[in-house]
Parts: C-alpha cells; sequence; structure tokens
C-alpha cells in the first residue's frame, strides 16, 4: 500500500470530504427523527376537538363573555352524550397551535411585596388557561405521580400547574440560588397577565408544542380559567370513551340534528380529531423534511457509486497483485481481509480530520437547534458513527466486489501482461 501512496492520499482526502458532508445531513436527519420520537407529555388519541362559531349577540352584551358562558353549555351538553368521557376549555393550551402567549413569572416571599425588591426567580415561559378536566381529557399526570384527576382538582382549587423545566429558563439578571425543580411546589407567583397571586401546586411533563421542535425549548405555566383577565374564545377539547364510535360522535354533531348542541349565538361548525390537528400544523415543516431526506436519499446514491467507482477502479489496477499472492500461497480469504483492512485504515485515516472538521462546524452554530443547542458531543458522535457505518458499507462494497472478481481470474491469465 505504501507503493501506491499518491493514490491514497487523494482518497484519502475524498473519503474526508464525504465524511463531512454526510456527517452533516446525518446530523439534520438524527435531530428531526428524535423530534418525531419524542415524548409529547399528553395522550391525544382519542380526543377532539369541537370548532363553533359565534352568530348574533344581544345588543349591548359583552361578546366575550357569553361566547365563555355558551362554550361552557355545550361542553355541558357535549358531557351529557354516553360516549364522551370528559371535556374542558382552554385558551393558549391546545396542543400543536404554537401558541406564543408567554409571560413572566416571579417567585417573591411575600406575594404582596413589591415585584421589583422581592423577585428571587424571573423565568420567561409559555401562558395557557385551562378548565378543571383539561388534563384528564390529554390525561396529563404530575411528575410526583399526581393523576390526571388530581391535577384537575389542583386547578379546581385556584392553583397553578408548572412544567418541570421552569428552572431551565431563568431569565439573564434575576438573582442566582434558584431552587431545583421540585422546590418549585407550594410557592407564591406573580404572572404577567394573571389577575392575582397564585401558588404552585404540581409540575408537570413539558408539553409539546409543535411535532418539529424539542419538548425543552419553552417552558409552561397552565393557570385556572377563571383568573384570565381576557377570556374571548376558549378551544373545547373532548375526549370519548374507550371503544366508543368516533365516526357516529362526528357525525351526530355535524349531521342535521346538530341543532340540539346549539346555545344561545353559537353554533357547532366542526369536529376535528387532536391527530388531525397534528397532521395540518406540521404538514409544511414536513413537506421541507421529506424533501431534504429525498436529497439526502439522492446524495447518498451519489455517495455510494463515487466510492464504489472509486475503490473498484484502485481494486482492479492490483488485480495482477492479487494474483501474485494466489500464487504464492494466500488463500481467497485471505487476500480479500486484506485488501477490506486497507481500505478500512484509509477510512480512518480520513474519519480523524473530518471529525475534527464536524466539531468546528457545530461550534460555529451551522447545525439544526435542538433542544435550545445547535451543538453537542452526543450528536457529534451520534450522526459521526453512523456516518462511519455508512461509509464503511460503501469502501468494503467497493473493494469485495472487483476484489473477488479479480480473484476468480486464473494467475496465469493476470500476469500474462508481465
Amino acid at each position: 500500500m505504501c507503493a501506491q501512496w499518491r493514490s491514497n492520499v487523494w482518497l484519502v482526502v475524498e473519503l474526508m470530504v464525504v465524511s463531512v458532508v454526510l456527517w452533516y445531513v446525518n446530523d439534520y436527519i438524527f435531530v428531526r427523527t428524535a423530534e418525531n420520537l419524542q415524548d409529547e407529555g399528553f395522550d391525544p388519541a382519542e380526543v377532539y376537538l369541537v370548532k363553533y362559531r359565534v352568530g348574533d349577540v344581544p345588543d349591548g352584551a359583552d361578546t366575550d363573555s357569553l361566547t365563555v358562558a355558551w362554550a361552557g353549555e355545550l361542553g355541558r351538553r357535549i358531557a351529557s352524550r354516553p360516549d364522551v368521557e370528559c371535556w374542558s376549555l382552554d385558551e393558549y393550551s391546545t396542543p400543536y397551535f404554537r401558541s406564543n402567549y408567554g409571560t413572566s413569572l416571579y417567585d417573591v416571599a411575600d406575594s404582596t411585596a413589591s415585584l421589583g425588591s422581592s423577585a428571587s426567580l424571573k423565568v420567561s415561559m409559555r401562558l395557557g388557561f385551562v378548565t378543571p378536566g383539561y388534563f384528564s381529557v390529554l390525561r396529563i399526570g404530575g411528575i410526583n405521580g399526581e393523576t390526571p384527576a388530581q391535577m384537575d382538582s389542583i386547578i379546581a382549587a385556584g392553583k397553578v400547574i408548572l412544567s418541570e423545566n421552569v428552572v431551565y429558563h431563568e431569565e439573564p439578571g434575576a438573582r442566582r440560588g434558584r431552587p431545583v425543580a421540585g422546590e418549585l411546589i407550594g410557592r407564591r407567583y406573580i404572572i404577567d397577565g394573571v389577575k392575582r397571586p397564585v401558588e404552585a401546586g404540581a409540575l408537570m411533563k413539558p408539553q409539546l408544542r409543535s411535532t418539529y421542535e424539542s419538548v425543552r425549548l419553552s417552558a409552561q405555566v397552565y393557570v385556572p380559567y377563571g383568573l384570565f383577565a381576557y377570556c374571548s374564545e376558549p378551544d373545547l377539547l373532548v375526549r370519548l370513551k374507550e371503544g366508543a364510535s368516533a365516526s357516529k360522535f362526528i357525525a351526530d354533531l355535524t349531521g342535521p340534528e346538530s341543532g340540539i348542541y346549539s346555545v344561545g349565538g353559537l353554533y357547532l361548525s366542526g369536529v376535528q380529531p387532536l391527530d388531525a390537528v397534528r397532521r395540518a400544523s406540521a404538514a409544511e415543516e414536513g413537506r421541507t423534511v421529506n424533501v431534504h431526506i429525498l436529497a439526502v436519499i439522492f446524495l447518498l446514491l451519489n455517495v455510494f457509486l463515487g466510492l464504489l467507482g472509486s475503490f473498484w477502479f484502485r481494486t482492479q489496477r492490483r488485480t495482477q497483485e492479487i494474483a501474485v499472492r494466489m500464487v504464492a500461497g494466500a488463500r481467497r480469504r485471505q487476500v480479500m481481509a486484506r485488501m477490506i483492512s486497507e481500505a478500512l485504515l484509509l477510512l480512518v485515516i480520513a474519519t480523524v480530520p473530518a471529525l475534527c472538521i464536524d466539531f468546528m462546524a457545530g461550534r460555529a452554530e451551522l447545525l439544526s437547534t435542538w433542544e435550545g443547542s445547535s451543538f453537542s458531543m452526543m450528536r457529534l458522535w451520534i450522526a459521526g458513527a453512523i456516518t462511519f457505518v455508512q461509509m464503511a458499507v460503501m469502501v468494503v462494497t467497493g473493494t469485495a466486489l472487483p476484489a473477488w472478481k479479480a480473484m476468480r481470474i486464473s494467475p496465469s491469465t493476470a500476469l500474462q501482461c508481465e
């Protein structure tokens, strides 16, 4: 192999460039795959979003207050059906709607004190308002073993529920010495947009806002619906009982007899499974991801053919060397092992500088963001291992096939030109 060092140097350079490109696309695929496999924090199966529209409102009436009251009555009428398990109203809390309604949460020793002097923990987080029943509908439990029903009772008692990743989202400039997640329960907080100071009653897992987003990217606080100062058109979520007919439920609420569920000036306009909401919200970004995946497949095919050709040509040039080794008594297995080991050694040599380039690309923030960061050593090694395996398959294939073909040629024929 030393006699061919010039061609080997260029082959190492080629392998290094290909490794860097493949590592970049493998990292992208890893991030998108991890996003799809992450724990959403809730169970969307058998949950339906009931849509409605508001018509005429009496002159002088408060449209927002009437809408909330009508939506509540609509939920109670639907809940009287034998196939409905539970229901809830919420604003800025329905999954997959990518709500950006945010707030700041202040932990204060005295809830009546001014924010400027008492604030010991300030966190930016996503704010949502829910009625009792929300946690049962989405089957969200507490991290300390609280059942969804217990979480609903906490909301009914006027307390708020925080996601456990609140401690990761402290704002710069807030006083240090923040509590760990378990110490957040029982503390009182002032929340922008909420009528009065509130107490944290439980912690939950972070709730997924979007399919293609790390679930840890945003902290959340769920506040009792009655504490929201600007209630307008709440979302109505319904969970069906196990084994209930979804098609019958949708047909009853959208068919000719749907008028029995009309309340005041509020009319049903549709029922949408939460899974359909998820697909619709992720459709555009999903198409982008699919395009990238197709591009990756096309790239892999071209890289495979390119490396296959390079190693095929390299091995065929050594046909006479293979013949000499076989004449000298080497077995086919030994010759094949030597050829493959040489090719893999070149790949290992190329991988070392390629990983250094990958590391610098990651530190330069050139990658997709995942869990609030565009780089981590875990991603470097995972994408690096996948890339190495892919290239090893290409290199071994490009070496083994022509070597196997060369070994089938009679040594006398291969040496005729000598």
